[in-house]
């Protein structure tokens, strides 16, 4: 029989750490769902109150862990809601439940203390979740009668294999071309190198830097650099320092003349690199630091005979012309059908939805 137990305080959920994280190496799970990274999220976030853990026990074994938020938030812009939802919405790569056997009972034992000990939710959000999660698998099951669905970002990814020559040659004409072209007018100022730091001891520097070029770069105009986000700083000064003293830390920063001019942080795990972060500063935009940098990544991953690069979330032009692939991700919207108001949400947002089918096929 599958029993849930809630734990509210950091310091129990820090005692789990190392059955945690054989959860996580043994259903082979994405690094963003490893208790640093959840660890370091829940620190960032730590003003709020709403953060719960739910452990899914088979008798005494740990089968499934929860880490779920409760936020409070609009849709439209005016109709309040209590959502909640992984505490990865937050910030994730590829979001999934924490669950090694059991996943569909898991779910539905989550779900029933939900309502019984925070019964006033009116939608459980899922966000980014990979066609092959463990989410995909209950979804697909149709034991929800109140869900909705949507498409969410492509991740996309390169599949390391053969070597970089062989890589390069299936590329295109056009982007073989470009490759040479960036590279030679990159080059043109001379004095340029790529640092690497890793060691817990250059976490410090590294996060100065990080600043620094962000400041200078179109993310500091969009409100979005690090430098502007309490909550971001807390997040990275955290999770940096645990992943650097795990051995997982990869940041390149490309200089000219002794000045940082772009960074790429990239986080190391079981043969996969995840690049979880880059910038580069605006004034040296027409060199394509950005194009090099990454030239120069794939090529080392080759070289240290990794398996894959993945890029995360998202897939602007530049993460397309690089990637071998992409996963398809979606986004959920469970809805309490314990709860009135948040079944007339449902049936609101299910007429919004199929109002724009509608005029999508029109």
């Amino acid at each position: 029989m599958i029993t849930i137990e809630e734990i509210n305080s950091y310091d129990k959920a820090s005692s789990l750490k190392d059955r945690w994280d054989k959860l996580i190496d043994e259903a082979g799970f994405d690094i963003s769902l490893s208790f640093d990274f959840t660890a370091s999220l829940w620190e960032a976030h730590l003003d709020k109150k709403d953060i719960i853990l739910l452990v899914a026990r088979d008798d005494n074994d740990i089968i499934g862990i929860f880490p779920l938020v409760i936020c409070k938030k609009r849709f439209f812009g005016a109709v309040p809601v209590t959502t909640i939802g992984p505490l990865s919405n937050i910030f994730c790569f590829h979001n999934n439940f924490m669950c090694k056997a059991r996943v569909d009972e898991c779910f539905k034992a989550v779900l029933n203390h939900l309502s019984k000990r925070h019964p006033k939710w009116d939608v459980f959000e899922i966000n980014n979740a990979c066609e092959d999660s463990n989410i995909m698998g209950i979804i697909k099951q149709d034991h929800f009668k109140d869900l909705l669905r949507f498409d969410g970002e492509d991740a996309p990814y390169v599949k390391l294999e053969g070597s970089w020559d062989e890589y390069i040659n299936k590329k295109s004409g056009n982007f073989r071309h470009n490759l040479r072209r960036k590279e030679e007018a990159f080059q043109e100022g001379g004095n340029s190198r790529i640092m690497e730091l890793r060691s817990p001891g250059d976490v410090d520097a590294i996060l100065k830097k990080m600043y620094e070029i962000e400041k200078e770069s179109w993310k500091e105009k969009a409100d979005i650099s690090i430098a502007l986000d309490e909550k971001q700083r807390r997040f990275y000064e955290s999770y940096l320092k645990k992943t650097a003293s795990a051995d997982r830390l990869l940041a390149t920063f490309l200089q000219i003349a002794d000045e940082d001019i772009a960074f790429m942080l990239h986080i190391l795990h079981r043969r996969i690199c995840f690049q979880l972060k880059m910038a580069y500063k605006d004034k040296f935009k027409e060199r394509s630091p950005g194009f090099v940098s990454n030239k120069y990544m794939v090529k080392k991953l080759f070289d240290m005979g990794f398996e894959e690069y993945d890029f995360l979330i998202g897939n602007p032009r530049w993460k397309q012309e690089w990637a071998t692939g992409a996963r398809k991700t979606f986004n959920f919207y469970i809805y309490n059908n314990n709860r009135f108001y948040s079944n007339c949400i449902y049936r609101i947002k299910t007429m919004i939805l199929l109002l724009r089918i509608w005029k999508q096929n029109s």
